[in-house]
């Protein structure tokens, strides 16, 4: 049963919407000051009466200091509602039996984990090696799976007399099986998971388990560990789990519908970004350096590159209407499209799972390569071919062929582009080399196509002093504004796989 939150002058969030996600295991991140410990404490209250007290303290001494005056919490599920506002003392919902919305959210239990280094360590007189008992088989294989040892395998727990119930863990020694380590000796990052696991052990199915940046304690690849035990107990149990992280390795390794960004937008107010691809949240969080894109596209040649490249942006910015949540793709030329073929196929293990790595083929591959090795009976390529045949789409034309035809048919366009670029006025394009290509077709119109633009371009670089990379990237540039304008449908069911 889904439900909504709304804080209102909580710390540094002067307004945060959120909607309460369904089963599964949600990524939350931000920067500093979006409001993540303060949500996460919220969606506490839900299960846990004291979540107030304990994450949003007033001061005793002063109504200056830590002050929540004007605060408001507000809870709402199926048009009913209770709000929470500080009096200064405590929390009061409006209206006072409010809190039955709560108890219609629909989660058997709410589960609050943080890292933290709180640790039980017995004293002498509660340890007797005699009243240690094995710790319970689900601790000890999962965080044996999640730290990739069997160190835990030896793991036990003994009741302490310091408070009733407390149950403290002690490992035993290797070399000594009598001998046991205390918490003391356990790094946070193993207290952690123990305790997380220890809550687990009897959490009822249909629970809420809120988890405050637990990874801070844990290496990488316990990291991923920890969120592949996480999501096969969110299927098996039902459970909503939501992850407050700084992880780049856990928001790389998740899909982008599993992320959710909050986005301070400068004025208090957070944005809530649902399903935003992995660079806008790492772009808000990490270091160049750990940036990777969201798709790279690899072409054949430079002139593929050339036009490819300026198609997808004009398709980015019309999917996306120019918002923050556009994914961020390279395009990579590689050589000829057997060598694309054989270099996706061997790439695809190099880099994170939540980078789309495709191959866009010219035109011909499709009608004509193919076909070949079809009829040729080329076994051994076709089936290199077929390994990765989801990952590869076609232009819709091969890029040579395309930019010549449009120059040829749309001659005045191309000389007012050329006209501005170098504010020349005077400029006249002759294009009587185009006419070369009349009536061929197949390989000799693409290598007629290629011939007469290399020499155009030879040519135009030498009038206008410049290299010819800048005189490339203006007639690509133009070939892909007039086909976008003029071929939107085409552009978009071409293009829109990558983006």
């Amino acid at each position: 049963m889904s439900g909504k939150i709304k804080l209102e002058n909580i710390r540094s969030v002067s307004e945060l919407d959120f909607a309460i996600p369904d089963r599964g295991v949600w990524l939350l991140t931000g920067g500093n000051g979006a409001g993540k410990s303060s949500l996460l404490a919220c969606l506490r209250r839900i299960g846990y009466r004291l979540a107030f007290p304990i994450h949003f303290p007033g001061s005793q001494r002063s109504d200056k200091l830590d002050s929540f005056s004007g605060a408001k919490i507000t809870y709402e599920l199926n048009g009913d509602s209770v709000v929470y506002a500080y009096s200064g003392v405590r929390w009061v919902p409006t209206p006072k039996k409010g809190g039955e919305v709560l108890d219609n959210f629909g989660f058997k239990r709410v589960l609050y984990i943080a890292a933290n280094a709180d640790r039980i360590t017995p004293r002498p007189e509660d340890f007797d090696v005699r009243r240690t008992a094995r710790a319970k088989r689900y601790i000890v294989d999962n965080a044996n799976t999640i730290f990739a040892t069997d160190r835990f395998s030896d793991l036990r727990t003994v009741n302490v007399t310091r408070g009733a119930g407390n149950q403290a863990f002690v490992m035993g020694h290797e070399d000594s099986p009598k001998t046991y380590h205390s918490e003391k000796n356990f790094s946070m990052g193993e207290l952690c998971i123990l305790n997380l696991l220890k809550q687990l052990v009897d959490c009822p199915n249909n629970s809420l388990l809120l988890i405050d940046e637990l990874e801070l304690a844990l290496h990488p690849r316990a990291q991923i560990e920890l969120l592949r035990f996480l999501t096969a107990e969110a299927s098996r149990k039902s459970l909503t789990v939501i992850f407050s992280t700084h992880s780049v390795s856990l928001l790389k390794a998740v899909q982008r519908s599993q992320i959710i960004l909050l986005n301070n937008t400068g004025s208090g107010t957070v944005e809530v970004v649902n399903g935003c691809f992995p660079t806008f949240a790492l772009g808000n969080i990490a270091l160049d350096e750990e940036r990777l894109p969201d798709s790279i596209v690899y072409v054949e040649d430079e002139m593929a590159l050339n036009i490819v490249e300026p198609i997808l942006k004009l398709c980015i910015l019309q999917k996306y209407n120019g918002n923050d949540l556009a994914p961020t793709v390279r395009v990579l030329p590689i050589g000829a499209f057997h060598a694309v073929v054989k270099f996706l196929r061997m790439n695809l293990g190099n880099l994170p799972a939540h980078v789309s790595q495709m191959a866009a083929l010219d035109e011909d591959v499709k009608s004509e390569s193919l076909k070949n090795w079809t009829t040729q009976g080329d076994s051994a390529r076709l089936a290199e071919f077929k390994k990765i045949k989801d990952r590869i789409h076609f232009l819709p034309w091969t890029p040579e062929v395309a930019l010549s035809a449009s120059m040829m048919s749309n001659k005045d366009y191309y000389r007012s582009k050329i006209r501005t670029e170098f504010m020349d006025s005077q400029f006249q394009l002759s294009l009587v080399e185009f006419e070369k290509m009349d009536g061929l077709a197949g390989k000799q119109l693409r290598d007629m196509a290629k011939r007469v633009l290399k020499e155009l371009i030879l040519e135009l670089s030498k009038n206008f002093g410049c290299d010819q990379a800048r005189i490339r990237k203006i007639l690509c540039d133009a070939f892909a504004q007039d086909f976008v304008l003029q071929n939107k449908s085409t552009a978009m069911s071409s293009f829109g796989p990558f983006i």
